[in-house]
């Protein structure tokens, strides 16, 4: 959760780990990705 100086919730961040093989032996890669989104109650007022 991404929040603003007045503690308001003003986004959401997932991140993303890639790993190589298969669950559950795959092995963890250096690769990342951060997904941000909008929180589903604020999407309509933007």
């Amino acid at each position: 959760m991404i929040r603003a100086e007045n503690n308001r919730s003003i986004g959401l961040k997932k991140t993303l780990v890639f790993y190589s093989g298969k669950a559950p032996k795959g092995v963890r890669s250096s690769w990342i990705m951060n997904e941000y989104r909008l929180p589903t109650a604020d999407t309509d007022r933007y």
